[in-house]
């Protein structure tokens, strides 16, 4: 009487080739967290390109011939920051990765318009020595909201409800 016996080697392979391709890719974007990128096409995937070119060419020439003020430096950063995480992660993890949300086109505009705001009014910011208006107010509360929204997206809701904790 004989008996076959398996290595383990083989029970492990035969166990994975019994996976398809199909599965180990839900497998896979189950768990990893940069599988949440969208894959666009067409004109978006080019302005897409050219507005993370110019956030690395921006970044490229702070860093060689000097910074711009802290605030102006920071803002600009934040902007193309924001601007690139709603049109690069859909807001769910089950939203279609090939096309961009109407929401998420107007969160990337809200983003342009509060870096925009800040740089523009950066000395008026700085000579108000604290004082706040009603628009610098509005400003601050839509820059918040769009910082937390996008952790959550690009991070995940935990980091988000650490910073929400840190807030109140």
């Amino acid at each position: 009487m004989t008996t076959q016996h398996k290595s383990n080697d083989e029970v492990k392979k035969e166990e994975f080739e019994q996976i398809s391709a199909e599965e180990q890719q839900a497998i896979l974007e189950k768990y990893d967290i940069e599988s949440n990128v969208r894959t666009i096409s067409g004109v978006m995937k080019h302005v897409i390109f050219f507005g993370l070119l110019a956030f690395s060419l921006f970044q490229l020439y702070t860093a060689i011939f000097g910074q711009f003020p802290a605030q102006i430096q920071r803002t600009i950063h934040l902007g193309f920051g924001l601007t690139l995480i709603f049109l690069l992660f859909p807001a769910r993890k089950k939203a279609a990765k090939n096309k961009i949300a109407w929401f998420d086109y107007i969160l990337a505009v809200l983003s342009i318009v509060v870096g925009s705001y800040w740089t523009m009014n950066y000395t008026e910011l700085v000579n108000s020595n604290g004082t706040i208006t009603q628009t610098d107010f509005i400003v601050g509360l839509i820059a918040v909201v769009l910082v937390l929204e996008a952790a959550r997206r690009a991070v995940g809701l935990p980091i988000t409800i650490i910073a929400i904790c840190f807030l109140i």
